[in-house]
């Protein structure tokens, strides 16, 4: 109903919004590529975007190297941490940091339940975070689904969204049924019902 408070909100917006430092930055063989960052000069980063940032958003945290400041990686990774933590808790900004699974060669193409030593980083990511949702890419199943204000039905989809409780965070074992909607695109089908329950 106001154009002036829209423009106004929209440049607020747009000053929260960092660029994606690695797009459009190739290799010496012309492949796209994210460079890796040391983790002393990723906290400086983040004394400044989350200073203005309501969310930020480290992907992948793999990216993160040890090996160019030098020192014991767990040493790095704790001190990296809370770091952190400090930063979050002191600007209220919320931190999501993305990993990926291991490559997992030793199933052999099979399909196996993912376990703790797929997913890539150490025990202190662990300790600092709230919550962990990991999505599980997976052959079409077929599940009992939630959907809107308590409706239930059947849902076939290929992705599953893990939502794990860690330290103070709430919502444990929850799981979400996605799939695709046009190209890349993924909707929310469902909560999906755990059979014990």
């Amino acid at each position: 109903t106001n154009n002036e408070e829209m423009v106004k909100m929209y440049h607020r917006v747009e000053a929260c919004v960092c660029q994606n430092p690695s797009r459009l930055m190739h290799n010496e063989k012309g492949e796209a590529y994210i460079p890796s960052i040391p983790f002393s000069e990723m906290l400086e980063c983040l004394k400044v975007f989350c200073d203005r940032a309501d969310i930020v958003i480290i992907d992948p945290i793999t990216k993160l190297d040890c090996d160019l400041t030098g020192g014991k990686k767990h040493e790095q990774e704790e001190q990296f941490v809370k770091g952190l933590k400090a930063i979050a808790e002191s600007t209220d900004t919320h931190i999501m940091m993305i990993g990926h699974t291991n490559k997992r060669s030793k199933y052999n193409g099979k399909e196996a339940n993912l376990a703790i030593d797929d997913i890539a980083g150490s025990v202190a990511w662990n300790r600092f975070c709230q919550y962990i949702f990991l999505l599980d890419y997976h052959e079409e199943r077929e599940a009992e689904a939630t959907v809107g204000i308590g409706m239930r039905k059947q849902v076939k989809h290929k992705r599953t969204l893990h939502v794990s409780k860690v330290n103070e965070g709430s919502g444990k074992g929850q799981r979400l049924a996605f799939d695709f909607v046009s190209g890349p695109n993924m909707a929310e089908l469902g909560w999906i019902k755990y059979e014990d329950n």
